[in-house]
């Protein structure tokens, strides 16, 4: 019983290690991030910080989105506008999910990380980060995007 469990947990790992499909920097958030049925809708769980099919008809969830070390970052809850990224392999963008799917408002560059900090009528604050190819931060500064879609620094 225990090999057995064993090998299924083995296999399992081995195949959403090997799904390209997971890989969202080669996707497109939309395409990848939609509801699973007609009867779903998506939100990011407050508790678990993962994308979530919710099925209304049945009152169960249908599907968690998950890959190891790729977070997405929010602001409130039930706000729509959230970052998402690895943090390995960065690649963040800025996405506003609501009950349809995910639209990708932003992408900043792939030595950069982007973090919401505060929001204020409809102008939302974001700490952008620039790391070396090691990895370490080598600066940060804070960034705004109004409504208009105008960033300013």
């Amino acid at each position: 019983m225990k090999k057995a469990l064993i090998l299924i947990l083995f296999s399992v790992s081995l195949l959403v290690a090997c799904n390209d499909d997971l890989n969202y920097e080669n996707r497109n958030l939309a395409e990848l991030f939609k509801p699973l049925t007609q009867s779903s809708i998506l939100f990011i769980n407050p508790f678990s910080g993962r994308l979530t099919s919710y099925n209304i008809d049945t009152n169960t969830v249908d599907g968690i989105w998950f890959e190891e070390n790729f977070f997405f970052y929010g602001y409130s809850v039930g706000h729509p506008l959230y970052t998402a990224g690895h943090s390995m392999d960065l690649g963040f963008k800025i996405i506003e999910v609501t009950e349809n799917g995910v639209t990708t408002l932003f992408e900043v560059e792939d030595n950069q990380g982007i973090f919401p900090l505060a929001y204020c009528e409809n102008t939302f604050h974001f700490i952008l980060a620039e790391y070396d190819e090691l990895g370490n931060v080598v600066s940060q500064i804070i960034v705004k995007y109004d409504i208009t879609r105008v960033w300013h620094k």
